[in-house]
């Protein structure tokens, strides 16, 4: 269970989205990673060959990957500590509806709702103003929120 008793209240717009600048560069650095893994098996292991100044283009399966890298990044540190790196800097905390650690399934759903909130230019994110517990769209329906902590957990 999470110690709520250093929570001030549901954290805002913008520490979410300063949170979110943080965890994309991470994300970036992991999707090139895996990026750079990818060539290499097909070159180095498949013997694939691109001729001068050809792109190399990942397949289907190949691109499913970094779909699940993404939500592994998210899943693994949402459900450890119930923070990512960038969450961690801003002191704010997923949790969900009930205090408790969020399950894997509410992890994954919040990513997902998170994607559809930004898709619709941000207005899931923007809610958050004008809903009676300040909760996001994506906060509502995976049932989880995000705490804005005074110190450090």
């Amino acid at each position: 269970m999470t110690d709520t008793s250093t929570a001030v209240k549901n954290a805002g717009v913008l520490k979410r989205f300063i949170a979110m600048t943080y965890d994309a560069l991470l994300v970036l650095a992991l999707c090139m990673i895996y990026g750079a893994v990818v060539i290499f098996i097909n070159v180095q292991v498949l013997g694939a060959t691109l001729a001068e100044g050809e792109k190399f283009a990942m397949s289907p399966i190949e691109s499913v990957g970094i779909i699940v890298v993404i939500a592994s990044f998210f899943t693994f540190f949402w459900r450890k500590r119930g923070q990512t790196l960038g969450m961690r800097a801003w002191k704010l905390q997923l949790v969900s509806s009930d205090g408790n650690q969020p399950s894997v399934k509410q992890c994954l759903l919040r990513l997902l709702y998170a994607c559809i909130s930004l898709i619709c230019l941000g207005i899931g994110y923007w809610w958050l103003w004008i809903d009676k517990d300040q909760l996001t769209w994506h906060d509502r329906w995976s049932k989880t929120k995000v705490l804005q902590h005074t110190k450090n957990l």
